[in-house]
């Protein structure tokens, strides 16, 4: 069919003709891209599992990638709060910080500035009426009588720290607790001091030391 040409005054306007059509063939479509260097067709986005990204396809037209799995949990939790991201079934995740019961101290528990740091809170002094217990941020311990009794009889031996020795003392006056070296020491009675060798280690006097005179002694350290 012949075409009709366009007039005079539709060329001064700059209108096409729009009745021709010409297809072109695939090698011709891929000399087009590479002439305009432009991918060719069978050039694609992938996306690997697992990697945190859903989306692409080959360039035919406009691909989107997205961000997905715990990739996209993480990013939910924005303006969620701080803390430490903790990973749930299915790809979801929320944020947790540390917290301490009675008897601990904390700092940083959200991890902000660093790592947590929880503490023992101190101890309160142990006494004849202490009981095992704790508080906000302390603690204290029964002192058992029997055990601490049989510590006493039978676990502390002759010369060993906290035994006691009835000595005779040799040396300048010691008032109630002072301390003294063994070599200064010979056990003795009330009628009589015992012969040998030196005793070792430190002694606190449990009386009046006084130079040839006798009284209790606490041994202190070896």
């Amino acid at each position: 069919m012949a075409l009709n040409p366009l007039s005079a005054r539709d060329k001064q306007k700059g209108l096409l003709r729009t009745d021709i059509v010409q297809t072109l063939d695939t090698a011709q479509q891929a000399n087009v891209r590479t002439a305009i260097g432009a991918p060719p067709a069978t050039r694609s986005i992938s996306t690997a599992a697992n990697s945190g990204l859903s989306g692409g396809g080959n360039m035919t037209a406009n691909r989107s990638l997205s961000l997905a799995g715990m990739a996209a949990a993480i990013r939910d939790l924005t303006g969620a709060g701080t803390g430490f991201i903790v990973k749930l079934v299915g790809d979801n995740a929320v944020l947790r910080s540390f917290g301490v019961g009675n008897g601990l101290t904390g700092e940083n528990l959200g991890g902000q500035a660093g790592n947590p740091t929880i503490s023992l809170g101190t101890p309160s002094p142990i006494t004849r009426t202490s009981t095992s217990s704790t508080t906000a941020n302390s603690h204290s311990h029964e002192l058992p009588q029997a055990a601490f009794r049989d510590m006493l009889a039978n676990h502390i031996g002759v010369n060993q720290i906290g035994s006691l020795m009835f000595a005779t003392y040799t040396g300048p006056d010691r008032l109630y607790g002072e301390t003294v070296s063994g070599s200064t020491l010979r056990p003795s009675s009330d009628n009589g001091i015992q012969p040998g060798s030196d005793i070792a280690g430190q002694w606190r006097c449990l009386g009046y030391g006084r130079n040839g005179s006798s009284t209790l002694w606490l041994k202190i350290s070896n």
